[in-house]
């Protein structure tokens, strides 16, 4: 029986796999090689990190977060030819660890895009640097730490097809030599979005759970199954353009989500004979707040930035300069998105929708939101679906639309402890699971840390539970199993205006 089963597996293996590059097991004949590449520590392509959070709830230094990083065009096989698109997967090994799958198929793509019609900074070096590719997983697996983690036991996988996750590849990875990586410590702060139901929150409020929980636990390692999954060879995947990631300020998601999203669209449909045109340019900016009298108002700094006039159309509260400013509620994300359109977009005529909020539309009259000061046209978003779906986000990416979405992140008890937009660039299906893949700025502010090290994120999405009851579903996608979930998603879709000669 052993003997049939190793034969089955042998034959999906050489069904998943191309045969371009190689690791050898350790005292295993050629005949018995499998078409994987064992990364080493000395590959300049991949990075632990131990995540610092500093968050407007407080600090959370040395946290269980791990984030993985790779640099996909840094990725070579032993031979030093490059390996392209593949799928990456990370077993952390040690006497606590137990060989735990940490890192489920993070998806590498082929090389860096190439820019259409970006238009670089005016006040910053030029945005050359290749993504990141990056996956949080749990640095401690089964335990709750504290303090720095230097080192870590672990083996790395690269393939080209995802690898089904299943009891014999966790066996297979064992016969692999481990290796130990170092550590590097890493800071982030993005945030910016408030909540969407119940009181609306914009301002966090600290968690009365332990500072090591405020955010719940880390994504967990994946418990491997004793079946092969129906659709691992029939995967489906959408990857939109994603070169449009720009340095943000300190609590700017969600203009800077919505203005990457824009640039997006120009960069996809402004192409004769078809004219969809919006008069700023993608370089960065904030929509600074201002005084005469009694009399609040906000100015786009500078001038011509696309997502400082966003943001100046947000009105969020505090804006000084890049390193100053508060959250953006839902009324300020939609007069950002919707009021920018109706007076800036008159090239740039778009169609708006949205799941996730209880109002059948937002804009004019929507939501409670105070428009009055503010002409929207008529402008609405209309309501798709009373909660995110992964179907609804492949269906619009699929059409060619720019989706952004806010998720929240919660405590292990529950309670809502802040949020951040990004855009959504992508979505997949395949061994059983669903993904995202979004980007935005890890550490927003006035750093180009965008520049130097733009962010992309892959996430899987399924409904886990609700947070502080985990495994009692509440309709909401939840984020690598994770107390974050999705709480709002919006589309928007290009009309281009058809010139001829």
């Amino acid at each position: 029986m052993k003997c049939i089963q190793a034969a089955i597996m042998a034959f999906l293996i050489s069904l998943f796999f191309t045969s371009f590059a190689y690791a050898s097991y350790q005292h295993v004949p050629p005949s018995e090689r499998l078409p994987l590449t064992l990364l080493a520590p000395s590959s300049p392509a991949i990075t632990f990190e131990q995540v610092t959070f500093n968050l407007e709830v407080g600090t959370i230094r040395n946290s269980d977060w791990g984030q993985f990083k790779v640099i996909p065009d840094q990725l070579y096989d032993r031979y030093g030819d490059p390996l392209g698109a593949g799928y990456i997967n990370v077993f952390l090994n040690g006497r606590r660890q137990d060989n735990s799958w940490v890192i489920n198929n993070l998806f590498v793509p082929s090389a860096p895009e190439q820019h259409k019609r970006y238009k670089q900074y005016t006040d910053s070096p030029s945005n050359s640097s290749p993504a990141v590719i990056a996956s949080y997983f749990d640095l401690r697996p089964g335990q709750t730490g504290r303090g720095i983690k230097k080192r870590v036991n672990a083996t790395v996988l690269f393939s080209t097809q995802p690898l089904p996750t299943i009891i014999d590849i966790a066996l297979l990875a064992q016969r692999f030599p481990s290796s130990r990586f170092t550590v590097l410590p890493t800071h982030i702060n993005a945030e910016g979005a408030g909540e969407i139901d119940g009181r609306m929150r914009t301002t966090p409020q600290r968690s009365s759970a332990p500072r090591s929980l405020a955010l719940g636990f880390p994504p967990q390692a994946i418990e491997p199954s004793s079946t092969l999954p129906d659709d691992l060879l029939f995967p489906i995947q959408v990857i939109q353009a994603s070169d449009q990631n720009l340095d943000a300020a300190r609590n700017q998601c969600v203009p800077m989500a919505n203005a990457n999203a824009l640039q997006y669209l120009e960069d996809r449909y402004d192409n004769l004979p078809l004219v969809w045109r919006l008069p700023e340019f993608h370089i960065r900016g904030i929509g600074r707040i201002g005084t005469a009298g009694d009399i609040l108002f906000w100015e786009p700094i500078p001038e011509n930035s696309l997502v400082a006039n966003v943001d100046t159309f947000g009105r969020r509260n505090g804006v000084h300069d890049l390193d100053s400013g508060s959250y953006t509620s839902l009324c300020g994300l939609i007069r950002g998105v919707l009021g920018y359109l109706t007076q800036s977009g008159d090239q740039a005529i778009t169609t708006v929708r949205h799941q996730g909020s209880g109002s059948l539309e937002l804009g004019d009259n929507g939501a409670d939101c105070d428009t009055e000061t503010m002409l929207l046209g008529g402008m609405v978003s209309e309501r798709d679906g009373i909660e995110p779906t992964w179907e609804w986000m492949f269906e619009q990416l699929q059409l060619g639309r720019a989706v952004t979405i806010i998720y929240s992140w919660y405590d292990f008890q529950g309670e809502w402890q802040g949020g951040h937009s990004v855009r959504v660039y992508g979505a997949s299906e395949f061994d059983g699971r669903r993904y995202i893949y979004t980007l935005d700025d890890a550490d927003q502010g006035d750093n180009f840390s965008n520049v130097s090290d733009p962010r992309k994120q892959q996430w899987e999405v399924a409904d886990t539970g609700s947070p502080g009851l985990l495994g009692v579903p509440n309709g909401r996608l939840n984020m690598d199993g994770m107390n974050w979930e999705i709480t709002f998603a919006l589309s928007l879709e290009a009309k281009p205006t058809l010139v001829l000669p």
